[in-house]
């Protein structure tokens, strides 16, 4: 049974109701993992107090395997910037599991998914949202983005002291992978990425960075990601308001990061993550040089109907890679919802009422765009399953 299973809401829905218990069909079982950080000291001293971000659970969701061997591979999907929940990305992890035959991981970056405080309810962020919209000049914002983008506004650095967090979990995670402690994974099973939005920067962070020579053999596929920070509009009822955009986009224009000490990034700055995270973002000749030698185990897939990063930023950044087009919704929800997106929340207007009904709906891909979904799972299956470069 290789076919695509476009409404996957019932395994979600039985997945999410089975709280701590795996959960499993004719297809796949999917499972919750626990994962502690021990890398919070990069974060700023309030944040290593939340205690959601340095203990939390990952979903794997693994093919039925009749043999009960271990497998070989692994596929980790890092998710994109204000990622609540796993509910838009379930249809990709469990089609990709089934497709490729290997396990899938959703892994959560810091603050994002199961890292979030339990304080983050969305009641909360409705009041915050008021606030935020009364900050003079402000567009966009919404109960959605509203603590995002309080938090990045008060302190940008926010963005690059997770990520460096998320980056050494990532390596942490690779590493019980490989050396066969991970469960249902063989000693010297290799790890691949498929890295959407933000987590296309931190996936091709960790190829270009290649930690320890972990990566040589590793494949990614960057999925609407990978323009320079020029060429992104981050500005978005589901991402962040204009304000924090500005403050953010300022901060790493100027590379903000780079003045600021990081207590573990140590040793040849030329090569950790906050170099090559400057690299890509800037569009700069080393990253270029780089991604030449590492082509044929990469590739780039974008929407032609992208705002937020538009396929011709990810074309001229990633000229060494093959860039797939697919006909895409809107990059927040790019097998969903069709565009434009909404500039404003109003929960009293029928389009912002139609906006949430069919994001709570992303388990769902709806005819439209059934047919760039099965390319994406088999250019995924293609790439991933391509013999050793």
């Amino acid at each position: 049974m290789n076919e695509i299973i476009y409404d996957t809401s019932i395994p979600f829905r039985e997945f999410m109701t089975a709280k701590r218990a795996p959960y499993s069909d004719e297809r796949c079982r999917i499972s919750r993992l626990p994962f502690e950080s021990s890398h919070h000291s990069f974060l700023l001293p309030d944040d290593r107090n939340i205690k959601e971000n340095r203990r939390f659970t990952y979903l794997m969701a693994e093919p039925i395997h009749a043999s009960g061997a271990g497998f070989d591979d692994v596929l980790i999907l890092i998710h994109g910037l204000n990622e609540g929940n796993s509910a838009k990305l379930f249809p990709w992890a469990y089609n990709l599991a089934h497709r490729l035959n290997m396990p899938v991981l959703i892994f959560p970056l810091a603050f994002h998914v199961d890292r979030r405080s339990s304080a983050w309810g969305f009641s909360s962020q409705v009041k915050l949202s008021g606030q935020r919209a009364a900050v003079p000049g402000n567009r966009k914002t919404s109960p959605f983005n509203a603590l995002i983008s309080h938090r990045l506004s008060e302190a940008p650095e926010r963005f690059t002291r997770a990520g460096l967090q998320s980056y050494y979990d990532l390596i942490e995670l690779c590493d019980s992978i490989s050396s066969g402690r991970h469960p249902r994974c063989r000693q010297d099973a290799a790890s691949h990425f498929l890295g959407y939005s933000a987590g296309g920067y931190l996936a091709l962070n960790l190829m270009l960075s290649n930690p320890g020579i972990r990566f040589s053999d590793s494949r990614c596929v960057l999925f609407a990601s990978g323009a320079k920070l020029a060429d992104m509009d981050t500005a978005s009822i589901f991402i962040m308001d204009q304000e924090a955009d500005k403050r953010l986009t300022g901060f790493l224009g100027d590379r903000g990061y780079e003045k600021t000490i990081y207590d573990k990034e140590l040793g040849d700055r030329s090569e950790g993550p906050a170099y090559w995270m400057g690299e890509i973002l800037s569009g700069g000749s080393t990253m270029q040089e780089r991604l030449q030698t590492i082509s044929r185990r990469c590739l780039a897939i974008g929407g032609t109907n992208d705002r937020v990063i538009p396929l011709v930023g990810m074309s001229n950044n990633l000229s060494p890679l093959a860039v797939r087009r697919l006909d895409l919704g809107i990059h927040e929800f790019p097998f969903t919802m069709k565009g434009p997106l909404i500039e404003a929340y109003d929960r009293s207007l029928p389009e912002t009422r139609d906006i949430i009904s069919t994001a709570r709906g992303s388990q769902r891909v709806p005819h439209p765009y059934q047919e760039a979904f099965g390319t994406f799972v088999a250019e995924v299956g293609n790439l991933v399953h391509r013999s050793s470069a």
